[in-house]
């Protein structure tokens, strides 16, 4: 993982740095006590090769010093952004995101030592395509209504059918279909499952199917972003280049 840019708040004498661009080689230039190494000591205590503990006396803001000090974990000192490199793929395997929704991904280290971690390019599915979801509907509908039936089965099959039928066309005012309707829908459905279906209906699996395919949507909008996710990361951690701060010559270096 490389170092793309970085922004410190709130540490020493820096309110708000703004975002600093890195690359391969990046120099600070500035007149003495102008507040460069208060730029480059978070960026080392981002994650330190060695030493680099919070010192609360020097590294808290004296403004801020008491509001700090009650609540370390409600301030942040450092963000950085990092590409994940040929990481992005096993990061995209775990979290089961896209390849590209995993090729940057956001360290921020709070002043309690703990770190948060996201994923700027990942969009959060939120609610599941209306129209795509109506047509698989009606498609459920068809099916229902093409399958061969047992005669013990003919109200079933004409109820379960007109009943998709009916939820699609009330889908067709909705803005938008979130969990709570995905929900509801999964809750219609399985009522129209009769407890103990003949062994070989046809429509019964169709209608199981339909359920199974809600509930996964459901999943799916629920699950947690990627970085709220331990695996996850655990695998960035690991692969978050440490910072090796040289104070006598106020050079930060990377160990990879």
């Amino acid at each position: 993982m490389k170092l793309t840019r970085f922004k410190v708040t709130n540490f020493r004498s820096v309110e708000d740095s703004g975002w600093i661009d890195a690359d391969d080689v990046t120099a600070l230039i500035g007149v003495n006590e102008s507040g460069k190494t208060n730029l480059l000591l978070p960026l080392w205590k981002l994650n330190p090769a060695r030493d680099g503990e919070i010192q609360p006396t020097s590294d808290f803001p004296k403004t801020m010093f008491g509001e700090i000090r009650d609540d370390r974990s409600k301030y942040k000192f450092i963000e950085a952004e990092f590409d994940t490199g040929r990481t992005a793929t096993t990061i995209a395997e775990t979290a089961g995101i896209p390849p590209r929704a995993a090729k940057v991904v956001l360290v921020t280290r709070f002043f309690d030592g703990k770190c948060r971690i996201e994923f700027p390019e990942y969009e959060r599915e939120e609610n599941v395509g209306k129209e795509e979801f109506i047509i698989e509907l009606n498609r459920c509908a068809d099916a229902v209504d093409s399958g061969r039936t047992l005669k013990t089965e003919n109200v079933l099959q004409k109820t379960m059918s007109s009943s998709l039928r009916e939820i699609a066309n009330r889908l067709v005012s909705k803005e938008i279909i979130g969990v709570e309707k995905l929900e509801t829908i999964q809750e219609a459905v399985n009522k129209l499952i009769p407890e103990e279906p003949a062994k070989t209906s046809v429509i019964v699996p169709v209608m199981q199917q339909l359920s199974e395919q809600i509930a996964s949507k459901i999943e799916r909008i629920n699950a947690p972003s990627p970085g709220e996710r331990e695996d996850v990361f655990n695998i960035v951690m690991k692969e978050l280049p440490s910072f090796v701060y040289y104070s006598n010559y106020g050079n930060l270096d990377s160990e990879i």
